[in-house]
């Protein structure tokens, strides 16, 4: 899985199966890191919005390295690609799974 978008405000049915998605993206990602000898490895947004940026630095501190967001060049107009990197250990404790719910503003 590469992405996950929801558009609109959505039901909380979909809501809550977006942020599954999320969480299970994550924990794959870590799974693969892992399996690769990585202890870390970049959760990134193509041309992400303010929401994104500050759910990603959240995860950074909550399951990753806090302060490692960094801004990407080759972003689309009003749109910046971001970055933050993640550790594996802490990506695969059920805690963090917790600690991975997006936010949906509405």
């Amino acid at each position: 899985m590469s992405a996950i978008v929801l558009k609109g405000q959505g039901e909380a049915a979909e809501i809550e199966l977006a942020r599954a998605a999320h969480r299970e993206m994550i924990k794959r990602a870590a799974k693969k890191a892992q399996e690769n000898g990585l202890k870390q490895f970049e959760l990134r947004g193509i041309d992400a919005n303010a929401n994104f940026r500050g759910h990603a630095d959240k995860l950074a501190r909550d399951i990753g390295i806090p302060g490692s967001g960094k801004v990407l060049a080759g972003s689309a107009s009003g749109f910046s690609s971001y970055e933050v990197t993640i550790d594996v250990a802490k990506a695969l404790t059920s805690s963090a799974r917790k600690a991975a719910m997006i936010t949906i503003k509405k």
